[in-house]
């Protein structure tokens, strides 16, 4: 909730219309909170065009609240960061270069990819601008 700002775009879907994404902005934050099981929850008003009318009250919706953006950029699977080879199937030049990683605290990220030989790829070393659940 920290990062949401009035004015921000969502898109969400709702269970009824699963294929249909819906456009909105945020229009307000409530300040009073709800807690329900350990949970808080802060209710945010969503300016939506329902003209069609397709939209009811009580629809479960599926909300996802833009809270940054980037271009020209490349977008990865976030899954894919964390993804390392057998030490076999590393390139040459990340095996010489591992002792040297291992002794800086923070080491950068990097991405493998296919190369010619689909059981020995490459390494890219990445730097991550935004992440988010699904893609970095």
């Amino acid at each position: 909730i920290g990062q949401v700002r009035e004015g921000q775009n969502v898109r969400f879907t709702v269970d009824a219309y699963p294929e249909a994404r819906f456009p909105a902005l945020v229009r307000q934050i409530r300040k009073a909170a709800t807690e329900t099981q350990n949970v808080v929850s802060y209710l945010v008003i969503l300016d939506v065009d329902n003209s069609d009318g397709r939209l009811l009250p009580g629809m479960t919706a599926n909300v996802e609240i833009i809270t940054g953006t980037k271009s020209n950029v490349v977008r990865v699977p976030t899954p894919a960061l964390r993804f390392r080879p057998r030490e076999t199937d590393r390139p040459k030049a990340e095996k010489d270069a591992k002792k040297a990683d291992n002794e800086k605290p923070n080491a950068e990220l990097k991405v493998y990819v296919s190369s010619a030989d689909p059981y020995k790829p490459a390494v890219r070393k990445v730097t991550v601008g935004l992440a988010g659940e699904d893609f970095t």
